[in-house]
């Protein structure tokens, strides 16, 4: 059951689906005191709605073409099983309006509603509910976006500022598999500082070849599906003869992100510490994203210069041939609204596997462009290798670390053997995720728990 409901004057806010104001509104009115949100206004562009909460009053006109494409109602606009949309966004009367004066109604479980009938063939006499939570949260950008997107909450690190986020980005395994607040803690974490290690894993047996006794896969799976790559589902870093990969000897592996010679290389990689006694051998991380925002505003041309110029990726070896171009840095379209610039996306830097350049072999009045460039990837890298920005460890062994290879570069300085049996073999266990995967937990838990 549905009752009516009321209203006073605030000022106006236009939400990034408002129309200009046309003339002739249809009328004002009047509903019930207790609403927290009231109509102050409608025509045939707009329905115009006012706030109350702790801020003071707002208001916000949504154009009504961005509300009948959001309506949700059952049969009509969204199947009620899978709660996907039976109509397309050009299936709307581009002159769509309301055919009756809209109405702020309130349930029996005290939640209030906009009610709309539209002006529309098939919809005369179906009303449209929209709740006040669906429309404070659609009135503000930034309130659009909560619990799907999570820029807002990355934090920028040198080694001071991990170092001091410690116990922010360890967890024991079993809290970690069992525990919903630790887990969720976890996620947060790696989309907070790009990384987290998982400790006080159980010993690895090996008295079978099964993947399901592999902990790492465990840990994975704890998130969501595996990526597989050519190296398979999951794969070992260990030192070898004759490797077809820097990875697997012993030598200094640079900073780098991982598979950029694909067209999406995986968004997380797992790594799992499962035999490391040898001499030196610590890895190194750091923050690409700190790097990228650095050289914005250092040096804002030779920022561009890197978001232009792509960089080729390949990997042409033993039977395989990937190849991809990708510039450094990637901006979304999304822009901050507390800095008003855009936002890093994702950085790509795999100096082993870069290919000559496609673009910049004869200079074609490119000149500035590549000089920029040069300058922009040389503060680059003098940034990301200073070790008051890196944040560096020796792998305990039952240990595993997650990071997000599209943020966090990773390294391993070069280690040695010892003479003892345990002190001649370094073995870690991988696997990658994607980044969708990672997100749509993220995002669970944020409506689960948050």
């Amino acid at each position: 059951m549905l009752r009516h409901i009321t209203r006073p004057k605030a000022k106006v806010i236009w939400s990034r689906f408002s129309l200009p104001r046309l003339d002739g509104s249809f009328s004002k009115y009047s509903n019930l005191v207790s609403s927290p949100i009231k109509i102050k206004d409608y025509n045939s562009s707009y329905i115009s709605i006012e706030f109350q909460d702790s801020d003071g009053s707002n208001v916000t006109n949504f154009s009504n073409f961005f509300l009948r494409d959001s309506c949700s109602l059952h049969n009509i606009s969204i199947d009620p099983s899978s709660g996907q949309k039976l109509f397309t966004t050009g299936k709307i009367p581009t002159d769509i309006k309301p055919a009756k004066e809209p109405l702020i109604v309130q349930s029996e479980n005290g939640d209030f509603f906009l009610k709309i009938q539209w002006d529309e063939v098939g919809l005369i006499g179906k009303e449209s509910l929209y709740s006040a939570d669906f429309l404070k949260k659609y009135s503000v950008f930034e309130k659009r976006r909560r619990g799907k997107v999570f820029y807002q909450d990355k934090l920028f690190w040198d080694h001071q500022a991990i170092s001091k986020a410690s116990q922010e980005i360890n967890f024991n395994y079993k809290d970690y598999m069992d525990n919903e607040n630790d887990f969720f803690c976890a996620l947060k974490s790696i989309n907070k500082y790009g990384l987290c290690f998982i400790n006080n894993i159980p010993q690895q047996l090996f008295n079978s070849g099964s993947s399901n006794e592999w902990f790492i896969e465990k840990i994975a799976n704890r998130i969501g599906y595996i990526r597989e790559t050519f190296y398979g589902k999951l794969f070992d870093v260990k030192s070898i003869p004759d490797a077809k990969n820097i990875a697997y000897t012993n030598n200094f592996l640079p900073l780098h992100m991982d598979l950029l010679y694909y067209e999406a290389p995986p968004g997380l990689q797992l790594l799992h510490s499962i035999k490391n006694k040898t001499f030196g051998g610590e890895n190194i991380f750091a923050d690409s994203f700190h790097a990228a925002t650095y050289i914005k505003e250092k040096d804002p041309q030779a920022f561009l210069a890197l978001t232009t110029i792509p960089i080729a990726y390949q990997y042409h070896n033993d039977g395989e041939f990937y190849y991809y171009e990708r510039p450094l840095i990637v901006e979304h379209d999304t822009v901050d609204y507390s800095t008003g610039s855009q936002i890093i996306k994702e950085v790509n830097y795999s100096p082993p596997f870069q290919a000559p350049f496609e673009s910049g072999s004869v200079v074609e009045g490119k000149g500035d462009l590549l000089k920029d460039y040069i300058r922009g990837i040389k503060l680059f890298e003098n940034f990301i290798n200073d070790p008051t920005n890196q944040y560096q460890l020796k792998m305990q062994e039952n240990s595993c670390v997650i990071f997000d290879n599209r943020r966090v570069l990773h390294s391993r300085n070069a280690f040695e053997y010892g003479e003892s049996k345990d002190q001649q073999e370094r073995w870690l266990k991988g696997c990658y995720l994607d980044t969708d995967t990672f997100m749509s937990r993220l995002r669970v838990y944020h409506e689960k728990l948050n």
